[in-house]
């Protein structure tokens, strides 16, 4: 099989249990990472432990090992991922294996991990997007009570916006389809959790940028409106600002014009479907009511939405020049 699949060239390179029973750890795994040695037949069970503990203890590979016999059982529990025969495999090996393959198809491990990436990458973004947007009301709000400034926001907009405006487009984020190159990765560090000291510092700096933007919009409505309308465009332009920016949360490094800006309709879908309700908030008598805002006209609309796309504009600036 070996053979076959390209993996050596010779018969002569598989190596058996007998060469590597006088081997140390560390001269296992230089082998191994060397090159030297590709194939191994005729492993017992406690020459399976051997190797996996040899990479584990002198590499940084992440081990994965594939069985279905009680014989196997001590290497599946010693890899990082474990893989068990759904079908031909006991109980046992079921047992401690981290993934069962319910059908017994090698194949599917590749399906599985692109899966499992993709879950974790959507699952990231989501996170990434509402505790930016959360961090942008923190801001804003916090800027208003240490100037002392009117509310700019009252605490129904804001239940509006966490509930309706941050939570639509937040759902669409969930079901972002894989990207190119998804399966080209190197596999993440196995201790890093959904948000890494880089990711945080992102989150805080796009956070910090929302809620700047917002505040400084409410001052120069403050000075030129009533409290009402200022605290309506106020409400707008969180609202819409966090639309764009969940754009931009599509992914980190790569911009929305080379991930393809329709190729999420579901995103795009929730950013019309929340957008119509932002205006409905605004305009229509119940909105005004309810929501305690006043009607805009279209100059305002357009700064509105002028203010509003400004971070698409930073975050995809600083993507296109890698920043």
């Amino acid at each position: 099989i070996a053979v076959e699949a390209g993996i050596i060239k010779d018969l002569r390179e598989v190596t058996t249990e007998e060469k590597i029973a006088h081997l140390k750890e560390k001269e296992i795994a230089e082998l191994i990472t060397s090159g030297r040695i590709s194939v191994f037949a005729r492993i017992s069970p406690l020459g399976k432990l051997k190797i996996i503990k040899s990479l584990k203890k002198y590499t940084k590979d992440l081990i994965a090992v594939t069985g279905d016999g009680v014989n196997d059982a001590p290497a599946l529990k010693a890899a990082d991922i474990g893989i068990a025969m759904g079908i031909s495999g006991t109980d046992v090996t079921k047992e401690v294996a981290n993934i069962i393959l319910m059908d017994d198809n090698y194949a599917t491990i590749v399906k599985a991990i692109r899966e499992g990436r993709v879950i974790f990458s959507n699952l990231t973004k989501v996170v990434r997007y509402l505790i930016s947007c959360n961090i942008s009301e923190i801001v804003l709000i916090s800027l208003s009570i240490i100037f002392q400034t009117p509310l700019p926001l009252l605490p129904i907009q804001i239940l509006w916006i966490n509930l309706v405006t941050d939570g639509i487009p937040a759902i669409a984020l969930g079901l972002e389809p894989p990207h190119e190159g998804i399966m080209e990765k190197p596999p993440r560090v196995t201790n890093e959790g959904i948000l890494s000291k880089k990711r945080w510092a992102g989150i805080i700096g796009e956070g910090l940028m929302l809620g700047l933007i917002s505040f400084l919009s409410f001052l120069y409505a403050l000075g030129r409106y009533d409290i009402v309308t200022a605290q309506t465009i106020t409400f707008s332009i969180v609202a819409v600002s966090q639309f764009f920016h969940a754009l931009n949360s599509r992914s980190e490094k790569l911009s929305i014009f080379s991930i393809g800006v329709f190729s999420n309709r579901l995103l795009i879908v929730a950013f019309v479907l929340s957008f119509a309700l932002q205006i409905a908030a605004s305009e229509t008598s119940f909105g005004n009511l309810f929501f305690q805002t006043g009607r805009l006209n279209p100059s305002l609309w357009t700064l509105v939405l002028a203010l509003s796309v400004t971070p698409l504009i930073i975050v995809e600036t600083r993507k296109i020049l890698r920043i």
